[in-house]
């Protein structure tokens, strides 16, 4: 009984020693090395980039007991005073004990006493034991509050960080109730009022209800799309009737410059995500604008270019950060 007893004595001893020298945290980044899905225009960019450094995004793996928990401390006690918003996602965590969830909430109250804000992302709900981490952590004090959030993904909490540094630094609503004029785009400021007169003729407006289609995947289309109000999703279709979403698109956006530039078929499905307000305008009408008035077909263009290469920046930003986290 005694040689049973000891053995048992070193094999916990030994889970422990192991699940301490691996290290919780999976991946480590801030938010000017990842943003939402939620596509932003350039100047809200501008924002997100120069604010980044005040949001800490760790992404948890494994166990989390006493050794674990109190090696995320370790890791967030430089962060706490300067980072305004800490997400911990917790998508690779396989349990979490009484321990744990004890420094969790001091981590909480460490990062409320600084005036800051923790989020929760992918808490485990169904795990292989039927334990419910989310319902374990509300159960023991770390439920909802001003301060502390639970989101259903990280993808969620880190758009509605975004939102949230956006509305602090703007001071005003972001997304007008209204419909948009083709003047008030971002992607046309600047442009002098007869130019926009001449270019607005060209251009057609249409109404989707919300979960329809605007286009899917392998249709023949060569439209550029201008959101006047209301969010598109962008997906790519999978087997089994499944849609892997890529991006979305809002209010002041646009989208469909693919098929406009080189009048191939779409490359994905696009889908209003409540009732959708745009302008449209094809390649033929703005090959009429380009033989009428080069000079707004050169403007259109550049303006183009501009936008698309700001997109494909911030993806390299993403690839980058997660190579080196």
């Amino acid at each position: 009984m005694t040689a049973a007893g000891t053995g048992i004595g070193m094999a916990i001893l030994l889970y422990i020693r192991e699940q301490t020298r691996t290290s919780v945290i999976h991946r480590k980044f801030t938010g000017e090395q990842k943003f939402s899905k939620k596509r932003r225009l350039p100047s809200e960019i501008e924002i997100l980039e120069s604010r980044g450094k005040s949001t800490l995004v760790l992404e948890l793996q494994g166990q989390l007991f006493f050794g674990t928990t109190d090696q995320l401390f370790t890791v967030l006690e430089p962060y706490i005073k300067t980072n305004k918003y800490i997400i911990l996602d917790m998508r690779r965590i396989l349990s979490v004990d009484f321990t744990a969830s004890h420094m969790l909430s001091q981590i909480h109250s460490r990062i409320a006493d600084n005036h800051g804000f923790l989020f929760f992302s992918s808490v485990p709900m169904d795990l292989s034991s039927g334990k419910n981490i989310r319902e374990y952590l509300f159960n023991l004090g770390l439920s909802e509050c001003s301060s502390l959030r639970y989101f259903n993904d990280l993808e969620s909490a880190i758009e509605f960080v975004e939102d949230e540094i956006l509305a602090e630094v703007l001071k005003e609503a972001r997304v007008s109730p209204n419909e948009m004029q083709l003047s008030e785009f971002e992607f046309f400021k600047g442009v002098e009022k007869p130019m926009m007169k001449k270019l607005e003729k060209y251009f057609h407006k249409k109404n989707i209800p919300s979960g329809n289609y605007i286009f899917k995947k392998g249709d023949i289309g060569d439209e550029i799309y201008f959101i006047r109000k209301g969010d598109v999703k962008i997906l790519i279709p999978l087997p089994n009737n499944q849609e892997l979403l890529i991006t979305i698109f809002s209010q002041g956006d646009f989208f469909g410059d693919l098929a406009f530039l080189d009048s191939d078929c779409r490359s994905a499905n696009a889908i209003a995500s409540g009732e959708v307000s745009f302008y449209y305008l094809s390649k033929k009408q703005f090959q009429k604008i380009v033989q009428k008035y080069p000079e707004l077909g050169s403007l259109f263009y550049e303006r183009l270019a501009t936008a698309i290469s700001a997109r494909l920046r911030l993806t390299d930003i993403e690839l980058i950060a997660s190579r080196q986290t």
